[in-house]
């Protein structure tokens, strides 16, 4: 029986009611739309019918698992007979008698996974017709951090991989006696020995354990996130409305954060091996002068992280004032023809990298319903400011040259200039509009209980701690391997940017301008790069 066939025996009442679920939905948006406050009797009533729907299809599918399971014992038993009998004519019928009904099991797991695949599938475009935003995603949410979870069962092929393994075994220890016994062999025909040496089955089964596996992908995804911001089970309800209440102006001044920092950063790419000149110094000190940012922000990052602990706005405002600072250093350097000066303004902007606390700020106070479309904003305007930094150094060249007292306005300084009032402007807004997050505190702590002897001068991390996470670490060497690729291009691109200006000069003598087109264009190549890396990992393994 082909598997259209098992699925009309086993009746459409097991399976999901999609087109049923679908005019709910329907109901639920018209209702929205004219009263949102009223609403939620009716939402919480389509949440218990899909809830139950869920359950049908779980039970349903976990009894057709036991149901082949039950066969695969019966098989198991025969094939352990099989040897008690001589070579003959009914020996061979036995054997060829346990390899079809191993067959016709394996057709039954791929019927049961395409069951599994068509309804995974159904549930999926179900919550993807609801507002993703907010109610969808929360539904999953709130079934797998439930003890009473039905969901994550669909993800879960423990049992699947377990009748796969029995099936296959089964298969190969037939295969295995009918080659290695020549008695055997002169009993089957040269068409039968051609079966003997292959099974399609094993490769559809395969296949159907792919796409079932693909169909709950977003079921992974999800018990993959509620994993990472979990936080206590007697607090969710408070932590979750506590994000609810969070603020989309400080979030949109903390993406900007971050926007500044990369376009300060990069804004002195095309033209910071001229300046370099100007000072007296050889053109390769471009290098230098992009790398001493990130040599300072290598400290920054350890004080951030302590800091975020106890404030957000506070050190958002410190980073700024230290871009202020560095970009007008950067700046006035011309006039006093001082490398250290320009040395201590660029060391100062890598110190204003606040990427740390914009990441933790993200983390800790933005709803999960929202934290994937900010995470998103946040990693595009770091490609953008990349972008952006050499695309507007290289307008600022087109400006008349121009000078009051000991300000100098050129295409070397103007870049220090223009990062000097964005970030004047950006610490205006921040300090009136940025709202201090609340903070989650424990009103009823655990008292710290001491033991005999002197433990209160031991560490809180024993050695023998340390030396297990840092050999987890070590172990995990997917982690170390992608670590070792970010590195590695992080430093390609790194030698990329503070060598354009140089390479390109010596080569082809292309001018700043061109120099920050070229930059400016090449960072706006990460947009589609990651959008088709992001399309192609949907289809294919990271590996």
């Amino acid at each position: 029986m082909g598997v259209a066939g098992r699925w009309l025996f086993w009746g459409p009442s097991n399976f999901l009611k999609y087109k049923r679920l679908r005019k709910r939905i329907k109901g639920l948006k018209a209702e929205r739309r004219h009263d949102r406050e009223t609403d939620s009797q009716a939402v919480e009533e389509f949440e218990q019918e899909l809830d139950r729907e869920i359950e049908k299809i779980v039970l349903f599918f976990l009894g057709r698992q036991g149901a082949l399971a039950d066969q695969l014992s019966v098989l198991n038993e025969g094939r352990a007979t099989v040897f008690k009998d001589l070579p003959s004519t009914s020996y061979r019928t036995k054997v060829q008698k346990l390899l079809q009904e191993y067959r016709e099991v394996g057709h039954g797991l791929v019927a049961l996974l395409g069951f599994l695949e068509i309804n995974t599938d159904g549930i999926r475009r179900i919550l993807r017709k609801l507002e993703v935003k907010s109610w969808g995603s929360d539904f999953i949410v709130r079934r797998l951090r439930s003890d009473d979870d039905q969901l994550s069962q669909l993800a879960s092929h423990e049992g699947i991989q377990s009748l796969a393994v029995a099936i296959r075994r089964g298969l190969g220890e037939l295969h295995d006696l009918v080659q290695t016994h020549s008695s055997i062999r002169g009993l089957l025909s040269e068409d039968e020995l051609r079966i003997f040496t292959s099974e399609p089955i094993l490769d559809e089964i395969f296949q159907a354990r792919k796409k079932a596996s693909r169909a709950s992908e977003f079921l992974d995804r999800s018990s993959a996130l509620v994993g990472i911001f979990e936080v206590e089970d007697e607090t969710i309800l408070e932590h979750e409305r506590r994000l609810q209440a969070y603020d989309p102006v400080s979030v949109m001044l903390n993406t900007l954060s971050t926007f500044l920092y990369i376009v300060s950063y990069y804004v002195v790419a095309p033209t910071g091996g001229v300046y370099a000149v100007y000072l007296g110094l050889p053109e390769s000190y471009n290098g230098i002068l992009i790398g001493a940012a990130p040599i300072a922000g290598l400290f920054s990052a350890v004080l951030y992280s302590w800091w975020a602990n106890r404030s957000f706005k506070r050190p958002l405002i410190f980073c700024s004032i230290c871009c202020l600072v560095g970009s007008f250093l950067y700046a006035m350097a011309f006039s006093f023809r001082s490398f250290s000066m320009i040395m201590v303004g660029r060391l100062l902007t890598g110190l204003g990298g606040a990427r740390a606390v914009n990441r933790r700020y993200i983390a800790d106070n933005v709803p999960l319903r929202d934290r994937t479309r900010v995470s998103s904003e946040f990693v595009t305007a770091s490609a953008v400011g990349m972008a952006a930094g050499p695309g507007l150094s290289s307008l600022l060249s087109l400006i008349p040259n121009w000078s009051v007292g000991a300000v100098n306005f050129n295409h070397m300084t103007s870049p220090g200039w223009l990062s000097f009032f964005l970030w004047a402007l950006y610490l205006i807004i921040l300090v009136i509009h940025f709202k201090e997050p609340p903070r989650v505190k424990d009103d009823h702590p655990e008292p710290l209980k001491h033991s005999q002897g002197d433990e209160e001068s031991q560490p809180l991390l024993s050695g023998t701690l340390k030396t297990s996470i840092w050999r987890e670490l070590v172990g995990r060497r997917g982690v170390l391997h992608l670590l070792w690729v970010y590195f590695i291009i992080k430093y390609a691109c790194e030698i990329f940017v503070a060598s354009a200006s140089v390479v390109s000069y010596y080569y082809f003598q292309w001018s700043n301008d061109s120099v920050g087109i070229y930059l400016a264009f090449s960072g706006l190549l990460m947009l589609p790069a990651n959008f088709l890396l992001s399309s192609i990992s949907q289809r294919f393994d990271e590996r």
